[in-house]
């Protein structure tokens, strides 16, 4: 009987049979997982650049957003104290129609700010000076003289209305000084708003005119001329136009003189920046035109009355509701 006997061949490693195909076929899977990690990481930070890029333009938009709707528009947040007084403050001085910004800035000078908001007053009415409407550019510098707040000519627009619409004042105008010379020379309302123009471009050259100026029968004439004398440094021929306006404190000589209570506080406030006797004196009189108006049975000097608290708030920074009170601060401040 034949024996069969199962012949078992050894095992070899199987890189020992392999072949140029079986070796391609490894190295190509060994390529292919070194790409795709590569892959993965080159993905990730991909999306790490992308989620950063998303980052800083989020943050660069927000901050332009919260920046300016349009280049040269105002903020509430930079005038909070004014933004307090006017509604739609944002809206109105932002507004593509000018007179819509007209009416905000008017509504400014109406609302007749204290102490407290002069600084926010000052920046905003400097920026109104770039406004693209020289009407609005003449409406600020006419409230901030109004104001009191100093003005450099070398702050004013190049062109701006003066003191009413029809009146174009251009820098650049090569006879300016002598036509508003002889503006003044002419007298009565139109030499006052010659004058006016002459406070913002002072000149040595008007100061005779000016003087001239200053007896004309127009209280607004004679008191603008006074207050150019003032930006022209001819203290004394501004003191010989104010003190005849000041010192009449009664309501006789208010009709006799034909004098307005509203030029004689003016008057009384320009006399104060003469010097420390003058407004002292000054101060004086705006107290006594305040006890006159008080006592007035005429309605119309009872409106004029807030003009003039207006008036004593501004130059002490205290509000009186009463003659009384602001008399008691004046001897208070006089010892």
């Amino acid at each position: 009987m034949t024996c069969l006997t199962k012949v078992t061949t050894p095992k070899t490693s199987s890189i020992q049979h392999a072949t140029p195909r079986t070796i391609d076929f490894w190295y190509a899977r060994f390529v292919v997982r070194v790409e795709r990690r590569r892959s993965s990481h080159r993905a990730r930070d991909d999306n790490r650049v992308r989620l950063t890029i998303y980052i800083v333009l989020t943050i660069s938009l927000f901050v332009v957003s919260q920046d300016a709707k349009t280049p040269g528009s105002i903020h509430a947040a930079d005038f909070p104290l004014l933004a307090g007084k006017v509604p739609f403050f944002e809206k109105r001085f932002n507004s593509k129609d000018p007179r819509i910004r007209e009416e905000a800035i008017r509504s400014i000078s109406y609302a007749m700010v204290g102490p407290d908001a002069r600084d926010e007053t000052t920046r905003l009415f400097k920026r109104l000076l770039r406004d693209s409407d020289p009407q609005l550019r003449g409406l600020a510098i006419y409230a901030m003289h109004h104001e009191w707040i100093v003005i450099l000519p070398k702050e004013l627009p190049r062109t701006f209305r003066g003191y009413h619409r029809d009146q174009v004042v251009d820098l650049d105008e090569k006879d300016l000084i002598p036509r508003l010379i002889k503006e003044c020379e002419g007298g009565g309302p139109a030499g006052g708003y010659a004058a006016y123009v002459l406070c913002l471009v002072p000149s040595k050259d008007a100061i005779p005119a000016l003087r001239r100026l200053g007896m004309d029968q127009n209280i607004f004439a004679r008191y603008t001329a006074a207050r150019a004398l003032v930006h022209a440094g001819d203290h004394e021929g501004a003191k010989a136009i104010l003190e005849p306006i000041i010192a009449e404190t009664t309501p006789v000589g208010f009709r006799v003189r034909g004098l307005d209570p509203h030029y004689v506080a003016l008057a009384c406030r320009t006399y104060m920046g003469l010097g420390q006797a003058e407004r002292l004196k000054g101060l004086s009189r705006l107290v006594s035109l305040m006890e006159l108006l008080d006592d007035s049975p005429d309605i119309n000097d009872h409106n004029r009355l807030q003009f003039l608290r207006w008036h004593l708030t501004a130059v002490s920074g205290e509000f009186f509701e009463t003659p009384r009170e602001a008399r008691a601060w004046l001897k208070e401040k006089a010892k």
